[in-house]
């Protein structure tokens, strides 16, 4: 499937003629450009130079060979994987100011329909997410405190890069969560070990795809997120986009009642998932 992403700035543009051609296909281009592109001509460019590099330092012992104009980067790294990460960078810079480092990312596999990723920046809370989230659309929260929510989230999560540091998440590219866990509860997931996503991804995951899009994801279901447990009894979180007003909605799910519109977002990602704890 092939990935659309937000159109570019002209440094993002000098950055991946650099990245892909190496720095003698650059030189060219930059001897027939009266004006260099992406120099001075944004005040604060979304993707810095130190990010380049760290894009870069993912190729390993590719990386010279691209630099000396041997190889193209895009002969290492799929263009669809650079063009999203260029687009998970500008997304955080325009919608937190956040300029996020990503030197020691570590890129899962990707599988079958895993065309979308998310990134995850150390720092970021489910406080601010939420916060952000209802200055970008219409919010209905349930049972969590929305000014305590980092407290009240700490039973289980699957990831946490706070703990884990940042890193970054491969999911199937779908508005409606894929329906082969729908009738798994959480404890079983997590005893399992069966990656999918948390709330706290989540919550961004809709932040992400209003940006990118202007519309809405599971305008027709739940996404269940059961990476994240708020009770020893397996309760997790649920978020959604359909129903009454046209707002992002969110709530606590008993386990052990499971409904077919009720369903996990599966991932993959190179962060373990830990042992779960025994139920109270």
């Amino acid at each position: 499937m092939e990935v659309i992403v937000r159109d570019l700035t002209r440094h993002e543009i000098a950055l991946w003629i650099w990245m892909c051609g190496g720095a003698e296909h650059l030189k060219k281009v930059l001897k027939r450009t009266p004006t260099p592109p992406g120099w001075n001509c944004i005040k604060h460019p979304q993707v810095t130079w130190g990010q380049g590099e760290s894009l870069l330092n993912m190729c390993g012992s590719d990386r010279d060979s691209i630099l000396q104009g041997e190889k193209k980067l895009s002969d290492v790294i799929s263009t669809n994987l650079l063009l999203q990460m260029v687009e998970q960078l500008r997304f955080y810079q325009e919608v937190f100011d956040l300029s996020v480092e990503i030197e020691d990312i570590i890129i899962p596999e990707q599988g079958d329909g895993y065309n979308w990723i998310l990134l995850v920046p150390k720092g970021i809370t489910h406080d601010i997410v939420w916060k952000k989230c209802k200055t970008m659309f219409k919010t209905e929260l349930r049972d969590l405190d929305e000014n305590n929510m980092d407290e009240e989230l700490t039973y289980y999560n699957q990831r946490d890069p706070n703990r884990d540091g940042t890193y970054l998440i491969r999911l199937r590219d779908g508005v409606e969560p894929e329906r082969d866990l729908w009738h798994y509860m959480t404890w079983k997931i997590n005893e399992e070990k069966i990656p999918v996503v948390t709330f706290l991804e989540g919550l961004l995951l809709h932040l992400w795809y209003h940006w990118k899009s202007g519309e809405h994801l599971d305008t027709k279901n739940w996404t269940f997120c059961s990476g994240t447990m708020t009770h020893s009894c397996g309760n997790a979180m649920r978020v959604t986009f359909r129903g009454r007003g046209n707002k992002l909605r969110t709530e606590s799910h008993q386990d052990g009642y499971q409904k077919k519109d009720y369903r996990p977002r599966r991932v993959t990602t190179s962060i373990p998932v830990p042992d779960r704890p025994k139920m109270g």
